[in-house]
């Protein structure tokens, strides 16, 4: 495993923007798994997973407090963590869903041999960048094949409702693209491309599933059993819980976008 630790100027956001890449190490390439691709030069172009951090917090915390850096050579996936600012600044376009959406990726297609396919292009999230990952997923379908949240608010007009500190127009925000389940049965009636969606959480917690629980009943209206897959892990919402939530995403990966229950126990086990 390499990593870089970069610092990119976003014309969409008009400021620098601080991330790290971690990579296989090309040792061992030819271990590239299922969702590997070789080219005709030799050169591989492995998956890559965007992750971003919760709120107030910045892209360093996946680093600090999971294993990701190992999973990069174990699952043959380039990772990159960046900062998704705070909840004020995404809520409020200040341009980083375009960011993530179209700089960010064609940035890291230019300097490392990451994929171009979509199939093998995952945003996903902790927390509230778990929320933000699905909306720019979402609305950026064409680039991510996948989305996934770990420990995340999917029902933000309900998540928001129940935070005194927040000041916002609840009724207007509905209306709006911010409003997830929305979005999706939108794009979903309208024929338009999807991402599929991973949903996971742990079951100490006393935000996530109550918040997300009509989001569940909504999101199997909407999609059905297609595209869709949601999993309950252990732990209460941090990332030590995420270091276990996020070997599901990868079983589910590797196993056809499919889980059967409980598939890895001890994911919630192990400990950098």
């Amino acid at each position: 495993m390499a990593f870089s630790k970069l610092t990119m100027y976003s014309q969409k956001m008009h400021r620098t923007q601080d991330m790290i890449v971690f990579y296989p190490d090309p040792v061992d390439s030819k271990k590239i798994r299922r969702h590997g691709a070789k080219v005709p030069d030799g050169v591989f172009e492995y998956p890559v997973l965007y992750l971003l951090n919760g709120g107030g917090a910045n892209y360093m915390d996946w680093p600090l407090q999971t294993g990701i850096q190992h999973y990069a050579d174990e699952e043959n996936t380039v990772i990159v963590t960046v900062t998704s600012n705070d909840r004020q600044c995404t809520m409020d376009y200040s341009g980083m869903t375009e960011f993530m959406g179209e700089e960010l990726p064609k940035y890291i297609q230019y300097l490392f041999p990451v994929s171009k396919d979509r199939e093998k292009t995952t945003i996903g999230g902790f927390s509230f960048g778990g929320y933000f990952a699905w909306r720019v997923g979402t609305l950026y379908a064409e680039t991510f094949g996948t989305v996934a949240s770990f420990s995340s608010p999917i029902d933000i007009i309900t998540d928001l409702s129940i935070r005194p500190q927040e000041f916002y127009d609840l009724d207007e925000l509905a209306k709006t693209d911010h409003n997830l389940l929305r979005l999706i049965r939108q794009k979903k009636e309208a024929g338009e491309l999807l991402p599929r969606y991973f949903e996971s959480f742990g079951d100490d917690t006393d935000m996530c599933f109550p918040v997300n629980k009509t989001a569940i009943a909504e999101l199997n209206d909407i999609l059905g059993n297609d595209n869709w897959y949601w999993i309950q892990g252990k732990g209460p919402h941090n990332l030590e819980t995420c270091d276990g939530l996020i070997k599901y995403y990868f079983a589910w990966v590797n196993n056809g976008y499919d889980l059967p229950s409980n598939p890895y126990e001890a994911a919630f086990k192990r400990k950098w």
